[in-house]
């Protein structure tokens, strides 16, 4: 997940492992899923497939009265207008899987991470 803030921003893996998995290999196959975003271009169709779920979900979440009326007002504390959503929405529209290899390879660096490990009591 992806939490544009005022002067930063926060980028999140969740992992969930399965039974008898152990943290050591779910942090591995996390880190080679990292690494090969750096490396490989993802599709056009995993591209368009994550817009389409970014763009949905900020959609319905215009269904919760709460939610839109936090959002009307952030628009208009940080940019000055609360109708500001359409130009918000069309930075997921420029993403190609070139931008997205391109971040990946400038951000995702492992020195640049907080790892939170919890495993829940049996």
């Amino acid at each position: 997940s992806q939490e544009s803030l005022v002067l930063t921003s926060i980028f999140r893996i969740n992992v969930t492992g399965r039974p008898g998995v152990s943290i050591e290999t779910l942090e591995a196959e996390t880190q080679k899923v990292i690494d090969e975003v750096k490396r490989e271009l993802a599709t056009e169709r995993e591209v368009k497939r994550a817009r389409n779920l970014l763009l949905t979900s900020s959609t319905l979440s215009l269904q919760r009265t709460g939610h839109r009326a936090n959002m009307l007002n952030r628009y208009n504390l940080f940019h000055g207008d609360p109708d500001y959503l359409n130009e918000d929405l069309n930075r997921y529209k420029t993403v190609t899987p070139k931008s997205v290899q391109q971040l990946a390879a400038g951000l995702l660096q492992s020195h640049q991470r907080a790892v939170v490990i919890t495993v829940p009591q049996s």
